[in-house]
């Protein structure tokens, strides 16, 4: 397949306390879908893979998950510094059935391959909530 084709497919859902999954070789994104009778939230993780975290010198940096509802951008979580075997995470919150989320996230790192240098993991989705 070329490099330029676009595959269309649908947007993946979740509904109430229903698990988003996403696993790489970078790592694991999970994040569920909490549901109270007004709105709803949706904490999330993001665990680095242990072969990621073998090449990892030092802390991890990570600059905040970014987040979009139906398009506008959210309140950016909390920037984290921490050990590279950290479970990161935070919520999204206030979110409704039938939002769309997009969520993007960086981690950087110093690295040990080939003498060293700078590293980094960039995640990022988007997936709709409730029926």
């Amino acid at each position: 397949m070329a490099n330029n084709q676009v595959i269309a497919r649908a947007l993946m859902k979740i509904d109430c306390y229903q698990a988003y999954v996403a696993t790489t070789s970078e790592g694991r994104w999970e994040t569920e879908y909490r549901c109270f009778p007004t709105y709803a939230t949706l904490p999330w993780g993001f665990k680095i893979s242990g072969q990621v975290q073998g090449i990892i010198v030092g802390l991890v940096n990570e600059r905040g998950l970014k987040w979009w509802r139906n398009s506008v951008q959210q309140p950016m979580n909390s920037p984290h510094l921490e050990a590279k075997n950290y479970l990161f995470h935070g919520t999204m919150k206030k979110v409704w059935n039938g939002d769309t989320i997009v969520y993007k996230d960086l981690y950087t790192f110093r690295h040990n391959v080939n003498g060293g240098g700078n590293g980094s993991i960039s995640i990022g989705g988007t997936f709709g909530v409730g029926p």
